[in-house]
């Protein structure tokens, strides 16, 4: 009997237990019943899901929203109600739902407002059912379009931001086992963040100056551009024309071009501070050199004429920028060794990408030293026969006034995954070291020199001290100069004397007969930096 003891001991626990089991399956308590009738397991099919893209400020700039889609089930549709239909339908489709007996799932409509869905499901037709998903919605419409890109109808990036942080920010949809409850109708996959240094609100006057001077000078493109001086970061970034990727009609090739990154242009006099940084780098002039200025100047086997045709006679080297002397420039270029410029060049970032977290950036162009003959060093020392983009010339500007330092410009913050854990983080980078302090403080007060007495008057504002440089650049057309295409642009900084912000403004082929940057390009600067300025103040 002690043998056979331990055995019914753990016999007789073994069957209290699932005595146990019987009656709680059969009569269950009252908690766990309320539990369950909220709650069930099903298969079903899960929507696509994406995460937003958020400004500096947490402010969303790219959103998914619920909305209604509807399908049909060809098992349980029937063909004769296809005549109810026709008002919301294309006959191609009605053609299609005719026949329909396939399968087990066709789109009828997608992505609708709630409104027409409802009266569509009120009509009550066998086969018919509605999902949920999520539609991309841009709550600012053009803002920063190009820099944010798009999606498709299945919530798939396919440009810009969008399309490169796309594994990122995209949940694809598919079948699963899902619970549903009162509170919780669908537990979907967490997505991602992307967060941007750009400022909405910086971001919304950069394109409504744009917009309107664009508009009214009727120019062919344009662009305005806004750095942190000390770190690089892009607080604004607008490009004209835009596009609304809430309404896919708005957008074609004429202005998919993000113009800050993807458009090239010769910079005109907006280039003459860099090279004379250059050539002081170099001490192949200095800060006490004087020029002669007779308003045209024979170079090889062509002439150099200053824009207005007037000379200035004897100038200093802050003269030559304060006045945009074009042949006190001609003398520095004759001077510049092309395969040294060319170096140099490229130290300050010309030929090649800038490195922002963008797609479709351009290189520009930079002749080889070995086709830099005849007039072309004197070209290039005014800002013709060399090629950038907006993103190129404002990082290196950026250089002379923030202490001598090429950064490398940042447009995304931070990407953080479903969990919240960051991925990607920028920082300041410091990619060369250009100037030294000296010269940051002489190109400081020359500059703000050109607002006071030179070309940029028509920037300087009572809210801030600025300083900047004009630009004005003809259009080469089949290797010729045109008279009739020009590029008007200012870039500056503020405040003069310790830097907070840099900005470029350009504005490509005006076709109102001014196309001077001190004339147009200018006060747009000047009315961005108000702005700007009232914002920062809280007025």
């Amino acid at each position: 009997m002690k043998k056979f003891f331990p055995w019914m001991l753990l016999f007789l626990v073994m069957a209290g237990l699932i005595g146990r089991i019987v009656v709680l399956q059969i009569h269950p308590d009252d908690r766990v019943l309320e539990r369950l009738g909220t709650q069930n397991n099903r298969l079903g099919r899960t929507c696509s899901t994406r995460g937003p893209i958020l400004d500096r400020r947490g402010e969303p700039l790219a959103i998914s929203v619920p909305t209604a889609s509807l399908y049909i089930d060809p098992q349980e549709w029937n063909t004769d109600s296809v005549g109810k239909l026709s008002e919301w339908v294309s006959k191609e489709k009605a053609t299609i739902l005719s026949s329909l007996k396939k399968g087990r799932f066709y789109w009828l409509l997608r992505q609708m407002e709630d409104e027409k869905a409802k009266k569509i499901l009120d009509m009550g037709l066998d086969g018919l059912h509605v999902l949920q998903e999520n539609k991309r919605v841009y709550p600012n419409e053009n803002l920063l379009s190009h820099v944010l890109g798009y999606c498709d109808i299945d919530g798939i990036g396919l440009a810009g931001l969008e399309l490169i942080w796309n594994d990122v920010l995209y949940t694809p949809s598919g079948w699963t086992m899902k619970t549903r409850s009162q509170r919780d109708f669908d537990l979907m996959n967490p997505e991602g963040k992307v967060f941007l240094t750009v400022d909405r609100r910086i971001q919304y006057i950069l394109e409504k100056r744009l917009s309107d001077i664009s508009a009214k000078e009727k120019v062919k493109w344009g662009a305005a551009l806004c750095l942190e001086s000390d770190t690089g970061r892009v607080v604004g970034m607008a490009s004209w024309p835009s596009f609304n990727a809430n309404k896919r009609t708005t957008i074609n090739d004429e202005n998919m071009t993000n113009n800050c990154i993807g458009r090239v242009y010769e910079p005109g006099s907006t280039l003459k501070p860099i090279i004379v940084a250059m050539a002081l780098k170099s001490r192949l002039v200095g800060k006490n050199s004087w020029f002669v200025d007779n308003g045209r100047i024979k170079v090889a086997d062509g002439w150099i004429s200053n824009s207005h045709g007037r000379g200035r006679g004897k100038i200093d080297l802050s003269d030559v920028l304060i006045y945009s002397s074009n042949v006190g420039m001609a003398q520095i270029g004759i001077k510049l060794n092309p395969y040294e410029a060319y170096r140099d060049l490229g130290a300050w970032g010309f030929g090649k990408k800038s490195g922002v977290e963008l797609n479709g950036e351009e290189n520009g162009l930079l002749l080889p030293p070995e086709r830099w003959y005849g007039v072309i060093p004197a070209n290039v020392a005014i800002g013709q026969g060399i090629a950038v983009t907006p993103i190129q010339l404002i990082t290196a500007f950026n250089a002379i006034i923030n202490g001598g330092k090429l950064l490398l410009p940042h447009i995304v913050d931070r990407v953080e995954d479903g969990e919240g854990k960051s991925i990607y983080r920028s920082q300041t980078v410091v990619l060369r070291d250009l100037l030294p302090p000296d010269y940051v403080d002489w190109f400081r007060k020359t500059l703000r020199r050109v607002i006071v007495e030179g070309t940029g008057k028509k920037a300087d504002c009572q809210e801030v001290k600025i300083g900047g440089k004009t630009g004005t650049a003809q259009v080469a057309t089949k290797g010729e100069y045109s008279k009739e295409r020009m590029v008007a642009s200012f870039i500056g900084f503020w405040p003069y004397d310790s830097p907070e912000y840099t900005l470029l403004v350009v504005l490509g082929e005006p076709g109102q007969g001014r196309y001077y940057g001190g004339d147009i390009a200018a006060p747009v600067f000047k009315a961005i930096v108000e702005d700007i300025e009232r914002l920062n103040s809280g007025g």
